[in-house]
């Protein structure tokens, strides 16, 4: 997973900590790019991150 910040997320981030990355990712301010499949990311034991984040991938 690759997690670019916006100055404003960092700021965020420095000062709350980590429990605010979810709300900073529906916002926008921190966008994240996954790089392997849904599948794979669950089968690595990664479900309850990718849920707490709020993302959703497609089902094709």
């Amino acid at each position: 997973m690759l997690l670019v910040v916006s100055g404003l997320a960092l700021d965020t981030l420095c000062a709350e900590g980590d429990t605010c990355i979810g709300a900073l990712v529906r916002r926008g301010e921190i966008r994240p790019f996954l790089l392997r499949d849904a599948a794979t990311l669950e089968a690595a034991g990664l479900a309850d991150l990718i849920e707490s984040l709020g993302l959703v991938f497609p089902r094709h």
